[in-house]
């Protein structure tokens, strides 16, 4: 009882602080008889300024103890929890500790917290690459490559331009930053895509670290080491259990000097040396690995993994090819493709981030190479969400959500896709807004940036995983 007692007298005088309170008695004290008649001298501008900082000192040390008191009240809940996450809880909430202690007793919560805390930690938020007229020069230029690829005719011709004078990672950073005047020659030999990415930095992150490392970061190039394949799989272990799959930008940056094409490369080479079991690859008679997408036989209404090949620019067929096997299935030959004459760069290539935005891998699902049958069994079963990188094909038309009101039409939703914000409509009506000017790719609901890439269309086979996300329900 009097080591308690001792315990808190400690804290009670810790907490008034006697040194700052003193050190107002001990600043001299100046009364004059009119505040406005004479000038305020150098001494009793001195004086002032001490004063001042004197003041801020003691608020400091007030919001100091604040932050202690509502640290030690949190802890004494939850004592798991560390001074980082603590500081991230209270500002979520607004320094409300009573808040911060009703959310933490929500699962997902902490979890929330570590995922920000990372993110933070992992990216340069304060990083401008390009000026105001360097990005007004970036709009001219793009503006100029879209009317030059538009004047140009057949494959050939716009696979030539786009590939000529294709410069290296780092040989393209280092030719921009040599050239930080001269747009034209600051992005020659950069495909679309890529400049696109540059840009992105803050915007869409993800998007940014797909091809490009942090800002002053040398590429890596090559075969992987050993520790960097025990970050690889911290990481994998790491970004599933948050939730934020198929975002392999984002999963880069824990990796240094690789990028995020880099990883997914890599991942496709773990799946065909059978280090990583994915029910969601399958391999060719080369040994191969494919994505598979999950999609519904409207004829049978039997599941299919299938084979999507999407049509070239500037072909003359129109059509896309896609092959079906049924899901007890491991290896298929997907459908055969014209054979192409001259240099060829393989898909696993360190430098091959390709002139598109994006990856058909999907999402990645860590499935340990040690796991029982009983875990590859439900592996096997289980099905990812259908990532809308490129037209989706037709889905069923029975509906995951009947009754279900489509903001836009005010109907009954037809072929509902939610947004990562939560938000369900018609994946036509998403269409409709997102391609609309002038608020292109903006969200209609939220107004924050949205591409019909970030889409999920909703199925009978991924309704019950999204379910609980849809913050719009109408029912």
């Amino acid at each position: 009882m009097q080591s308690k007692d001792n315990r808190d007298q400690t804290e009670e005088n810790q907490y008034d602080n006697p040194p700052l309170l003193h050190q107002s008695e001990e600043i001299e004290t100046i009364r004059k008889t009119s505040l406005f008649a004479q000038d305020v001298t150098e001494t009793e501008q001195g004086i002032i300024d001490k004063r001042v900082a004197l003041q801020q000192r003691q608020y400091a040390e007030f919001e100091r103890r604040e932050r202690e008191r509502k640290s030690q009240k949190i802890r004494g809940v939850f004592e798991f929890v560390s001074d980082e996450e603590i500081s991230e809880a209270l500002r979520d909430c607004e320094n409300d500790e009573e808040e911060v202690i009703v959310r933490m007793t929500q699962p997902r919560y902490l979890i929330e917290i570590r995922k920000t805390i990372a993110e933070r930690n992992l990216r340069s938020l304060h990083i401008n690459l390009m000026t105001d007229e360097q990005k007004e020069a970036y709009e001219q230029l793009l503006k100029k490559r879209k009317e030059t690829l538009k004047k140009t005719t057949g494959e050939n011709a716009k696979k030539q331009y786009r590939m000529k004078g294709r410069l290296a990672l780092d040989d393209a950073l280092k030719q921009v930053q040599a050239n930080t005047r001269d747009l034209e020659k600051a992005f020659e030999g950069w495909s679309e895509a890529r400049i696109k990415a540059y840009k992105a930095i803050e915007t869409k992150p993800n998007t940014y670290y797909y091809r490009f490392n942090a800002p002053g970061e040398e590429q890596k190039k090559g075969q992987w080491t050993k520790e960097e394949e025990e970050l690889f799989f911290s990481r994998l272990k790491e970004m599933k259990e948050t939730g934020a799959d198929g975002q392999w930008g984002i999963f880069s940056m824990a990796i240094p000097g690789r990028v995020g094409y880099q990883c997914s490369n890599f991942y496709r080479l773990l799946i065909e040396t059978g280090r990583i079991k994915d029910p969601n690859y399958v391999l060719d008679d080369k040994g191969k690995a494919h994505y598979l997408f999950s999609t519904t036989n409207k004829k049978t209404g039997v599941t299919e993994k299938v084979f999507r090949t999407h049509t070239k620019h500037g072909s003359n067929s129109g059509t896309r090819a896609q092959t079906s096997l049924s899901k007890s299935t491991t290896r298929s030959t997907p459908a055969k493709k014209k054979r192409k004459t001259g240099k060829k760069r393989g898909y696993a290539s360190d430098d091959d981030d390709d002139d598109l935005d994006y990856d058909d891998s999907g999402s990645y699902i860590l499935k340990s190479w040690n796991t029982t049958k009983r875990t590859r069994a439900q592996a096997s079963s289980s099905k990812g969400p259908q990532v809308l990188d490129y037209e989706m094909d037709e889905i069923e038309d029975e509906n995951p959500l009947p009754g279900f009101i489509d903001p836009i039409t005010l109907e009954e939703v037809v072929k509902p896709a939610i947004s990562p914000y939560g938000h369900v409509m018609g994946y036509d009506s998403w269409v409709r807004c997102l391609s609309s000017e002038p608020k292109k790719n903006i969200c209609p609901l939220t107004k924050k940036p949205l591409t019909k890439r970030e889409l999920v269309i909703l199925t009978m086979d991924n309704i019950e995983q999204y379910r609980s996300k849809i913050v719009n329900r109408n029912e």
